[in-house]
């Protein structure tokens, strides 16, 4: 230490090897409890770097930002030196940085980046209660940033006509890459053609700021009676351990209420939280009669420690993180002197992805429609006439390269076929079944007002194919599913990444009926990457997906009496509420099972639909 202090004596203090001595001691002194000694060094470091001209701190050097060491040292605890809006100086901070260098790379690009500065969002400590509402500000600018990134760069994109002839090259990139039957190598030369045309393209883009959404904003957002919410889970940092662990990950809830009110509750270790999770999933897709005991299990973990703030609320908003947005919070059962009651029907529950949600929904939608489309029970079987066109020069070499056989075997879905017309009939919607239940149909049909379909939904990754990114996660299997090889450009799948680029920015609700259609990996921060992500990418206002495998004949019966309730002129959240009491009563015993009613789960927007 004394070493270093002699050395920046010696050397100056304006240059670059003197601010990287200075991180040196601060961290010396972190690591020897003297923590206020490090505040000031610290402060001394960022005053020199501005001296220097720099404006933003992060990623300056390959040393620590010492606005990011102050941050963390101040988030332990309120010592003097500690500057009252250090956490809002280093969201700025971040914030400028996300936006100075991701907005121009491609898009999976954007995730490696994204993963490397991740750990600035969930490695945190909330012991100084002073920061609580700037706690709050910075998980509500922070949440999901990634994904509002992208689809403001794709709407930018959209925009501009001479932008045309790249953007249709990606997407027809995109759907070659969905191809499952395609060979590795050649989805590795696709993929690097999509990352530089992506790159080409995103050059165009002007400065996309991510903006600080501050808890009073959220605030004025909420109704009457109404409480948020924000769910997070995060690695605390141990000021005495600064190395932490991915083992010592937990849950909290920030809770805001109508009122102003705003509080903070440990919710617990993300081993403990997670495994009663899995253990509940398990039960319900089993069918167990134990199953409702296990959500009254995860219930009692995740929203007992924060019942008496909630008790009168009559609206609550919900923004679940990682795990926990497989929970069916609708049916989380809560059972008193022998009395059953679910979370559904003692107040209105309406989930969404971040807080920042609020602000986007209160905006109308961007385009009226009235033209809405239904597709059931596709011909899986069905075989393409064989196109193999070229479509970019620089691939030609590639287009004799053999397909593998990897063709799946889906079988028919009848009860979607019943499912499919009653809804058209209610909704009065263009219906698309058999062979006409195609990929090119549903991206080819404009303005969708809602879309419903009815079809099986597949996860599954090729054997040893490492050459597609987490984007490409989840498909729907459609006509000519189960020979995805007759066909170079259309393998008989809807991909998410297809998904995300299409124009549903005027569509009011998305249903995938299928099973375990939320299902995605999840990212700390940014939530589920899958067919959700996907969807709200393309700008529907609202989804509406399976938790769980579904019976098609319960799941038919199910989404019926849905629209019919919706058309009815109750809300989508009432809508969903309703069909799930009337399952819970219904004479068919089997559909009182949880596994049945409980299945979707709806997010976004929860208002009426005017039809």
């Amino acid at each position: 230490e004394e070493s270093l202090f002699e050395y920046v004596r010696g050397n100056g203090w304006e240059n670059n090897a003197s601010i990287e001595a200075l991180g040196l001691i601060a961290d010396i002194k972190n690591w020897k409890r003297e923590y206020e000694d490090a505040l000031i060094i610290s402060k001394k470091q960022i005053e020199i770097y501005r001296e220097l001209g720099f404006d933003n701190l992060i990623g300056i050097s390959d040393e620590e930002s010492p606005l990011h060491r102050i941050y963390k040292i101040c988030s332990y605890k309120q010592f003097e030196n500690c500057d009252n809006k250090i956490v809002l100086k280093f969201l700025k901070d971040l914030l400028d940085y996300l936006n100075g260098n991701i907005i121009y790379l491609s898009t999976q690009d954007r995730l490696n980046f994204y993963d490397a500065i991740k750990d600035y969002i969930i490695y945190r400590s909330y012991n100084n209660n002073n920061n609580l509402k700037d706690d709050l500000t910075f998980w509500l600018s922070t949440k999901g940033v990634l994904a509002d990134i992208e689809k403001s760069a794709w709407v930018l994109l959209n925009s501009k006509p001479e932008n045309s002839e790249k953007i249709n090259k990606i997407k027809i990139l995109n759907s070659k890459l969905s191809n499952i039957s395609q060979d590795n190598n050649l989805n590795k030369k696709l993929f690097e053609q999509k990352k530089i045309l992506e790159r080409s393209l995103f050059k165009t883009l002007p400065e996309i700021s991510p903006k600080i959404i501050s808890a009073d904003e959220i605030v004025k957002l909420l109704p009457n009676d109404s409480a948020l919410i924000e769910f997070k889970e995060y690695i605390p940092y141990d000021i005495n351990n600064p190395d932490g662990s991915d083992n010592n990950k937990r849950y909290l809830a920030f809770l805001i209420t109508e009122k102003g009110v705003i509080e903070r509750f440990d919710i617990g270790s993300s081993i403990d939280i997670e495994n009663k999770i899995n253990a509940a999933l398990l039960s319900t897709k089993e069918g167990l009669s134990d199953s409702e005991r296990k959500w009254s299990e995860v219930r009692n973990l995740i929203i007992k420690p924060m019942q008496n703030e909630i008790n009168n609320v009559k609206t609550l908003f919900i923004s679940p993180d990682n795990l926990l947005h497989n929970v069916p919070f609708n049916g989380l059962p809560r059972y008193q002197f022998f009395k059953k009651s679910y979370f559904g029907s003692e107040v209105r529950i309406n989930l969404i992805s971040t807080g920042r949600d609020l602000i986007n929904l209160s905006k109308p939608t961007k385009t009226e429609s009235s033209n809405s489309l239904v597709v059931a029970n596709p011909d899986f079987n069905f075989e393409f006439d064989f196109d193999n066109r070229d479509f970019i020069g620089e691939l030609n070499s590639y287009e004799e390269e053999l397909l593998n056989d990897n063709s799946s075997n889906w079988k028919s879905l009848p009860n979607t076929e019943k499912e499919g017309i009653e809804i058209a009939k209610i909704l009065n919607a263009n219906l698309l079944t058999g062979i006409e239940a195609s990929t090119a149909s549903i991206t080819n049909f404009k303005n969708p007002k809602i879309i419903h379909i009815a079809s099986h939904v597949d996860f599954s990754i090729k054997k040893n194919d490492n050459s597609k990114p987490l984007i490409f996660q989840g498909s729907i299997p459609l006509a000519g599913a189960n020979n995805p090889e007759n066909s170079y450009l259309d393998d008989g799948y809807l991909n998410a990444i297809e998904i995300s680029q299409l124009d549903w920015s005027g569509s009011e609700l998305v249903v995938i009926s299928g099973c375990s259609s939320i299902k995605g990996q999840f990212i700390p921060g940014e939530g589920i990457f899958g067919l959700k992500r996907a969807i709200s990418l393309a700008g529907s206002r609202s989804s509406l997906l399976s938790l769980w495998e579904v019976n098609d004949e319960a799941t038919a019966d199910f989404m019926i009496i849905f629209y019919q309730n919706l058309v009815s002129g109750l809300s989508r959240s009432e809508a969903l509420i309703a069909t799930q009491e009337t399952f819970r009563k219904h004479k068919k015993l089997d559909y009182r099972q949880p596994y049945i009613w409980g299945a979707f789960q709806l997010s976004g927007d929860w208002r009426k639909i005017n039809f």
